[in-house]
């Protein structure tokens, strides 16, 4: 939903606006249900057009999302990945996106951008997200206990890493989060990737 008041822009559209100076939204239950509070955010100056959620939905955190989902989830359905970031616009510079499928047996593509050239680098998956400052940016997910991918970006700054994703059937519909560790620009945004039937 967009909260600016503007009804004729169609019904994505709120009948009230939000400052994006920063202010507070609540969603309250019914009448019948006590007008109880529901959900609550509080938030800072807010760039146009850009998406805040949770992530997963009805998570703990709050994120800036970036491939946004109007009137659906914002966990990407079985076989499809969104990305996400920090609310601290512009705290990491370098980035992360799965352009294609996400489905099990098969390997998935990560796309790092806006690296150090040359710049070595650690991804880690998790399933579970968190907002955690560390130097430089800020920790997205709750990493497992290893690194799963260690890689150098080219040159140019940018890579394609394999991300091979296994073939049980139980992993299909599970949904986990990736982020990077460059040398240089430090953490980059994560990405949710929800695994789809082999």
């Amino acid at each position: 939903m967009w909260a600016d008041g503007d009804l004729a822009d169609g019904p994505l559209h709120a009948n009230f606006g939000l400052s994006k100076n920063g202010e507070e939204i609540g969603l309250f239950d019914s009448d019948v249900a006590g007008n109880a509070l529901v959900d609550a955010f509080a938030f800072g100056a807010q760039d146009a057009d850009v998406a805040v959620g949770s992530m997963p939905d009805a998570g703990a955190f709050r994120f800036r999302l970036l491939d946004p989902s109007p009137g659906s989830p914002n966990t990407p359905p079985p076989g499809t990945s969104v990305r996400y970031d920090s609310l601290n616009a512009g705290l990491h510079s370098a980035s992360i996106q799965v352009p294609g499928s996400v489905i099990g047996g098969q390997t998935a593509i990560v796309n790092v951008a806006s690296s150090a050239p040359n710049a070595a680098g650690i991804g880690f998956v998790a399933i579970a997200t968190l907002t955690f400052p560390v130097d430089p940016g800020e920790l997205l997910l709750l990493p497992l206990a290893s690194p799963s991918l260690l890689f150098n970006v080219g040159a140019n700054g940018n890579t394609a890493l394999s991300l091979p994703i296994p073939a049980d059937p139980a992993l299909t519909g599970l949904t986990a989060y990736l982020q990077c560790l460059l040398d240089g620009p430090g953490l980059t945004n994560a990405v949710a990737m929800t695994v789809g039937s082999p």
